[in-house]
């Protein structure tokens, strides 16, 4: 999984330099004992790109200047830490606002509007989808979104935002969105 992780993090051959680490670790061991020294020096290796995206107050950045490798990572953990067999990594390289950037004035009432604007653009309301799905989700609200299954499927750390959408069509607001970042920081933080 940690492999499959960092191929659909890295997808140009210039950034994909944990390959090199792979066939160092793996013909340096006997291949049927190269499976846990491989993993820890993977997971090592992604821990510390994580690292160098996180500030020193330990918060990753914010919108869109958050790196791919934060994301992943997240779901690479989550996924890991509770298997349920079907979450398969793909490559998703959008950056989807679960409480939309732009909500759909008509709908709005629906859900809710957020406490601090600026919250939309925290960790805890992102997640990584693929391109064509990212806009089918446009400006949808929160509860709408957390419908698509198939889209939701693409991310654990998706799915878990919408499990909280799905609860109450007003769930997803900023208390909630600031709950699952902090939640997200110190899951990255515990494992960092």
């Amino acid at each position: 999984m940690i492999e499959s992780m960092l191929r659909v993090t890295y997808t140009s051959p210039r950034t994909m330099h944990w390959i090199t680490l792979v066939l160092r670790t793996v013909s340096t061991h006997r291949p049927e004992k190269s499976l846990v020294p491989l993993r820890d020096s993977l997971r090592g290796y992604a821990r510390e790109q994580v690292r160098r995206q996180i500030s020193e107050s330990g918060e990753p950045a914010r919108g869109f200047d958050i790196s791919r490798i934060v994301f992943t990572y997240v779901d690479y953990l989550l996924a890991t830490k509770h298997p349920n067999g079907d979450f398969r990594f793909t490559f998703r390289n959008s950056i989807e606002h679960f409480y939309p950037q732009s909500p759909d004035p008509e709908l709005q009432s629906a859900y809710g509007v957020l406490g601090d604007p600026s919250d939309r653009d925290l960790f805890g309301n992102l997640a990584l989808v693929t391109v064509r799905d990212n806009s089918k989700f446009t400006n949808l609200p929160p509860f709408m979104k957390a419908h698509s299954l198939a889209i939701v499927a693409q991310s654990p750390k998706l799915g878990d935002m919408a499990a909280i959408a799905q609860a109450d069509e007003r769930a997803w607001n900023s208390p909630a969105i600031k709950a699952h970042h902090t939640a997200m920081v110190d899951l990255l933080r515990g494992d960092l």
